[in-house]
């Protein structure tokens, strides 16, 4: 990632030096941070944790939920204390964090946008925010046997993807969460859904609020990714858009959520998507207040 925070950090130099006769408001910095993803690069543990079903890893599900949640709660507690070793004397003040990620760190970044109210702005690149769907169409292609004795229907829950999974995508997946909140409506339907009844937004109301209110979201895709296929984002993220968009019920909210698929892009990032990081990076800086922004990133790869 150290690449791309540099490459961002050099447009931005170059975009408020070029806008700055034009703006009076105070100069703002961009620090950018990257590191590995759990069990990657120089934190790798166990090579066989980041194999797949296919490779021979019979705790896939259970190994990549765990190892890229864990990257957001490592992301989150480094925001704790990176001011006092970037600025021990506090003569800069850090009022806003960016979160970007790439695969891997893409998952990661959907869970610090929506867990850390610290961050108001996240790129999830080639990533998904519903594990649950992801997994599932993972298990059907692998032909796990969890999934084809009953397709699907019981996978959630199975020793594939353990009881102990399920509970905990319910507190951190944002589709998962968002779904767990629902009490009238059944989450397929839910995503389908024109509106929520009133009993789904009296509960959904808090949560989205806490997750989603304020934030900004760029999400990019590759309409030829057969590794994280948009299809499985795609539901919920209609739902989003549908419910933060004009005449939506969280239109009040202060989403903003853009959604881009590349057709043609597989399970990579071409030069048109970072295009797309660095003029929201820029637009994201020109609407917040003075101060300095972090730009946090993180990479990871994982198999089908």
């Amino acid at each position: 990632m150290a690449p791309f925070g540099a490459h961002i950090i050099s447009e931005w130099n170059a975009h408020r030096k070029s806008s700055s006769s034009k703006k009076s408001k105070p100069q703002r910095g961009l620090i950018a941070v990257s590191f590995d993803q759990r069990n990657h690069g120089s934190r790798l543990v166990s090579p066989i944790a980041n194999e797949a079903w296919r490779t021979g890893n019979e705790r896939h599900a259970l190994d990549m939920y765990s190892s890229y949640a864990g990257t957001a709660a490592d992301t989150s507690l480094l925001l704790d204390y990176l001011p006092g070793y970037i600025f021990p004397d506090s003569d800069r003040t850090i009022d806003h964090n960016i979160v970007l990620g790439i695969s891997l760190g893409g998952h990661a970044a959907w869970h610090v946008v929506t867990q850390d109210p610290r961050f108001s702005a996240s790129i999830p690149v080639i990533g998904c925010p519903d594990y649950a769907r992801l997994m599932a169409d993972r298990a059907r292609l692998s032909k796990r046997k969890d999934w084809l004795e009953t397709q699907g229907r019981k996978f959630l829950g199975s020793p594939d993807f353990p009881p102990s999974l399920v509970e905990s995508l319910r507190r951190t997946d944002p589709a998962s969460l968002v779904a767990s909140c629902l009490r009238d409506t059944p989450r397929e339907q839910a995503w389908a859904s024109p509106s929520p009844t009133e009993g789904d937004r009296a509960s959904l109301a808090p949560l989205m609020a806490r997750c989603f209110g304020n934030k900004r979201i760029l999400v990019l895709s590759g309409g030829a990714d057969k590794l994280v296929s948009y299809a499985h984002s795609k539901p919920f993220l209609d739902w989003l858009k549908r419910s933060a968009g004009e005449g939506g019920w969280f239109a009040g909210g202060g989403l903003h959520l853009e959604d881009y698929v590349y057709e043609g892009v597989g399970h990579e990032v071409p030069p048109a998507m970072v295009s797309q990081m660095v003029n929201f990076v820029n637009e994201t800086l020109d609407t917040a207040g003075s101060g300095i922004i972090q730009l946090h990133g993180k990479v990871g790869d994982s198999k089908i």
